[in-house]
Protein backbone atom coordinates (compact mmCIF):
# COMPACT_ATOMS: atom_id res chain seq x y z
CA UNK A 1 0.00 0.00 0.00
CA UNK A 2 2.81 2.48 0.80
CA UNK A 3 4.51 1.57 -2.43
CA UNK A 4 1.26 2.12 -4.34
CA UNK A 5 0.79 5.55 -2.74
CA UNK A 6 4.39 6.46 -3.47
CA UNK A 7 4.07 5.46 -7.13
CA UNK A 8 0.79 7.35 -7.51
CA UNK A 9 2.37 10.42 -5.84
CA UNK A 10 5.33 10.28 -8.27
CA UNK A 11 2.95 9.77 -11.20
CA UNK A 12 0.87 12.79 -10.11
CA UNK A 13 4.03 14.92 -9.83
CA UNK A 14 5.19 13.83 -13.30
CA UNK A 15 1.69 14.51 -14.64
CA UNK A 16 1.71 17.97 -13.03
CA UNK A 17 5.16 18.74 -14.51
CA UNK A 18 4.12 17.48 -17.96
CA UNK A 19 0.88 19.47 -17.78
CA UNK A 20 2.72 22.66 -16.74
CA UNK A 21 5.29 22.09 -19.49
CA UNK A 22 2.54 21.66 -22.08
CA UNK A 23 0.85 24.83 -20.86
CA UNK A 24 4.13 26.78 -21.11
CA UNK A 25 4.76 25.45 -24.62
CA UNK A 26 1.19 26.38 -25.64
CA UNK A 27 1.59 29.82 -24.11
CA UNK A 28 4.78 30.51 -26.11
CA UNK A 29 3.27 29.11 -29.29
CA UNK A 30 0.13 31.25 -28.97
CA UNK A 31 2.17 34.34 -28.08
CA UNK A 32 4.40 33.90 -31.13
CA UNK A 33 1.39 33.35 -33.40
CA UNK A 34 -0.23 36.50 -31.98
CA UNK A 35 3.00 38.47 -32.50
CA UNK A 36 3.20 37.37 -36.13
CA UNK A 37 -0.41 38.38 -36.75
CA UNK A 38 0.14 41.72 -34.98
CA UNK A 39 3.27 42.54 -37.01
CA UNK A 40 1.52 41.58 -40.25
CA UNK A 41 -1.39 43.83 -39.30
CA UNK A 42 1.00 46.72 -38.59
CA UNK A 43 2.70 46.14 -41.97
CA UNK A 44 -0.62 46.11 -43.82
CA UNK A 45 -1.82 49.27 -42.06
CA UNK A 46 1.45 51.04 -42.95
CA UNK A 47 1.12 49.91 -46.55
CA UNK A 48 -2.48 51.15 -46.75
CA UNK A 49 -1.53 54.49 -45.20
CA UNK A 50 1.36 54.91 -47.63
CA UNK A 51 -0.89 54.21 -50.59
CA UNK A 52 -3.52 56.67 -49.40
CA UNK A 53 -0.86 59.34 -48.76
CA UNK A 54 0.56 58.73 -52.24
CA UNK A 55 -2.88 58.94 -53.82
CA UNK A 56 -3.67 62.19 -52.00
CA UNK A 57 -0.31 63.66 -52.99
CA UNK A 58 -0.76 62.66 -56.64
CA UNK A 59 -4.23 64.18 -56.69
CA UNK A 60 -2.94 67.40 -55.16
CA UNK A 61 -0.05 67.59 -57.63
CA UNK A 62 -2.45 66.90 -60.52
CA UNK A 63 -4.71 69.72 -59.31
CA UNK A 64 -1.80 72.16 -58.99
CA UNK A 65 -0.47 71.20 -62.44
CA UNK A 66 -3.91 71.68 -64.00
CA UNK A 67 -4.22 75.13 -62.43
CA UNK A 68 -0.73 76.09 -63.62
CA UNK A 69 -1.40 74.82 -67.13
CA UNK A 70 -4.62 76.85 -67.34
CA UNK A 71 -2.67 79.92 -66.25
CA UNK A 72 0.19 79.18 -68.67
CA UNK A 73 -2.17 78.48 -71.59
CA UNK A 74 -3.86 81.85 -71.15
CA UNK A 75 -0.53 83.65 -71.04
CA UNK A 76 0.85 81.70 -74.01
CA UNK A 77 -2.23 82.45 -76.09
CA UNK A 78 -2.02 86.19 -75.34
CA UNK A 79 1.75 86.33 -75.91
CA UNK A 80 1.44 84.46 -79.22
CA UNK A 81 -0.92 87.16 -80.45
CA UNK A 82 1.30 89.92 -79.05
CA UNK A 83 4.50 88.48 -80.55
CA UNK A 84 2.86 87.54 -83.89
CA UNK A 85 3.99 83.92 -83.64
CA UNK A 86 3.29 82.03 -86.90
CA UNK A 87 0.17 79.88 -86.97
CA UNK A 88 2.24 76.83 -88.00
CA UNK A 89 4.17 76.92 -84.71
CA UNK A 90 0.98 77.52 -82.73
CA UNK A 91 -0.75 74.51 -84.27
CA UNK A 92 2.26 72.31 -83.51
CA UNK A 93 2.52 73.37 -79.87
CA UNK A 94 -1.10 73.90 -78.85
CA UNK A 95 -2.09 70.19 -78.70
CA UNK A 96 0.78 69.61 -76.26
CA UNK A 97 -0.53 72.34 -73.97
CA UNK A 98 -4.15 71.24 -74.22
CA UNK A 99 -4.05 67.52 -73.34
CA UNK A 100 -3.50 65.62 -70.10
CA UNK A 101 -0.82 67.35 -68.08
CA UNK A 102 2.43 65.87 -66.92
CA UNK A 103 5.73 67.36 -65.86
CA UNK A 104 7.17 67.28 -69.37
CA UNK A 105 4.29 69.29 -70.83
CA UNK A 106 4.42 71.71 -67.91
CA UNK A 107 8.13 72.24 -68.56
CA UNK A 108 7.43 72.72 -72.28
CA UNK A 109 4.84 75.38 -71.44
CA UNK A 110 7.29 77.12 -69.10
CA UNK A 111 9.98 77.11 -71.80
CA UNK A 112 7.56 78.55 -74.33
CA UNK A 113 6.54 81.25 -71.86
CA UNK A 114 10.16 82.21 -71.21
CA UNK A 115 10.81 82.33 -74.95
CA UNK A 116 7.74 84.50 -75.54
CA UNK A 117 8.60 86.81 -72.65
CA UNK A 118 12.06 87.33 -74.13
CA UNK A 119 10.59 88.05 -77.57
CA UNK A 120 8.09 90.50 -76.04
CA UNK A 121 10.83 92.13 -73.93
CA UNK A 122 9.33 91.09 -70.59
CA UNK A 123 12.26 88.90 -69.51
CA UNK A 124 13.81 89.23 -66.05
CA UNK A 125 16.62 91.79 -66.01
CA UNK A 126 17.81 90.93 -62.48
CA UNK A 127 19.89 87.96 -63.65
Amino acid sequence: RIQKNQRSHIARQRWKIAKCSAIVIQKHFKARRTQIIFHELIRLISLAQARVRGMLLRNRIRFIMNEEMIFYRNQIFLLWEFAHVPLVLRTKLWPDFNVTQNFLRLRLAESELVRLWEIAGFHDTDK
